[in-house]
């Protein structure tokens, strides 16, 4: 900094700087400085007024009057599916002839898909028969091919209301591979 105001520094320093402004020459400055002040605070005044009085946000009006409108209510109460109260049972592969539906799948699927699959979608998974029928997709099981079967398929995207457990996806993948008997 001394390199820059070298003189004003040694004024400073020497008790020679000059401080005090003539007052003609501070009055003159006065003279043009509080009427600017005084239109810029008047000019952000007014704008602030403006956006305060003005401002139309505040208004609701895209909301319409209330409108009485018929509601249909049935007389007798609508099924709705609900889930297993009991846990879904275990099924266990057994020494004698592997898998079959009657022991081991059909309880998995009245547990955790007869409430849907018994009243909606076109695929009832209660019986045998209807399960080898299939529904509105198509069939539901391709003996001895698992992947190509549409209930392995639908469970292994997830998120199905329904869902297995791996476990219990792994019984019936191995039960479709094995040619999905029934007794």
């Amino acid at each position: 900094m001394a390199h820059e105001h070298g003189r004003e520094l040694e004024a400073i320093a020497l008790g020679t700087a000059q401080r005090k402004i003539e007052p003609q020459v501070l009055r003159a400055r006065q003279m043009v400085y509080f009427p600017v002040a005084t239109v810029i605070g008047l000019v952000l005044a007014f704008g602030i007024y403006k956006i305060a009085t003005l401002e139309n946000t505040a208004r609701i009006t895209t909301v319409p009057n209330p409108v009485n409108v018929a509601v249909l209510v049935t007389a007798t109460p609508q099924a709705t599916p609900t889930r297993a109260p009991t846990p879904v049972p275990t099924p266990s592969p057994t020494g004698t002839g592997g898998l079959t539906f009657v022991k081991d799948i059909q309880p998995v699927f009245q547990a955790k898909c007869a409430a849907c699959h018994g009243t909606m979608g076109g695929l009832t998974l209660t019986t045998y028969e209807s399960l080898m029928h299939g529904g509105a997709s198509g069939p539901a099981i391709t003996p001895q091919d698992p992947d190509k079967s549409m209930i392995i398929k639908k469970m292994m995207v997830g998120g199905h209301p329904g869902q297995l457990t791996p476990e219990e996806l792994e019984i019936v993948r191995k039960w479709i591979a094995e040619g999905a008997a029934e007794q």
